[in-house]
C-alpha cells in the first residue's frame, strides 16, 4: 500500500460534496496499484481542502470507467476505481494548516511556501507515513470518528 497526494484542479463543491469518493481519474495512474490509497485534495478559497481517502480497487481505461460509473467520469485516460465497500462520501476539511507539514518520498520533500499550492500538486505525489497519519487525523476530525 503506497500514498499518494492527488490534486483535484476542477472540483466542484455545489456538484460533488457529499457525493460518493468511488473513483478518481488521471493520466498519471500508471504507477497505481491494488490497495494503494489517493488522498484527494483541493483548493477551496485558496486553502488546502482534504476531500477524502480512496482506497484503489482497480485502474481502468476511462471508456470501461463509463461503462461501470456513467458519464460523471473526469475525461483522463485511466480511472482509479475505489475498493468495493471502502467508499466513502466527499468531504470538504481545511487542512491548510497542515500544507506546509506534509513531506513526500521524493528529492523535494515538501510544499515550498513561496509557491501556489495548485501548481506543486500538479503531479501525483507520494506520501510519508507521517503525512498519512496527519492526514487521517485531519478525516477522523470532519467525520466526527
Amino acid at each position: 500500500m503506497r500514498p499518494f497526494l492527488q490534486y483535484w484542479k476542477n472540483y466542484n463543491s455545489a456538484k460533488e460534496l457529499g457525493s460518493p469518493l468511488d473513483f478518481a481519474a488521471s493520466a498519471q495512474f500508471k504507477k497505481l496499484m491494488k490497495g494503494d490509497v489517493l488522498w484527494i485534495v483541493a483548493l477551496r478559497e485558496h486553502r488546502l481542502t482534504l476531500l477524502g481517502k480512496l482506497v484503489v480497487g482497480s485502474v481502468v481505461p476511462r471508456k470501461m470507467a463509463v461503462e461501470q460509473l456513467g458519464d460523471r467520469v473526469y475525461d483522463a485516460p485511466l480511472v482509479a476505481l475505489a475498493e468495493p465497500g471502502t467508499e466513502q462520501d466527499i468531504i470538504e476539511a481545511d487542512i491548510q494548516e497542515l500544507a506546509l507539514q506534509l513531506r513526500f518520498e521524493s528529492s523535494h520533500d515538501r510544499l515550498d511556501p513561496e509557491r501556489t499550492v495548485g501548481q506543486q500538486l500538479q503531479r501525483l505525489r507520494e506520501l510519508t507515513n507521517e503525512s498519512v497519519q496527519n492526514l487521517q487525523s485531519a478525516l477522523d476530525s470532519a467525520e466526527g470518528v
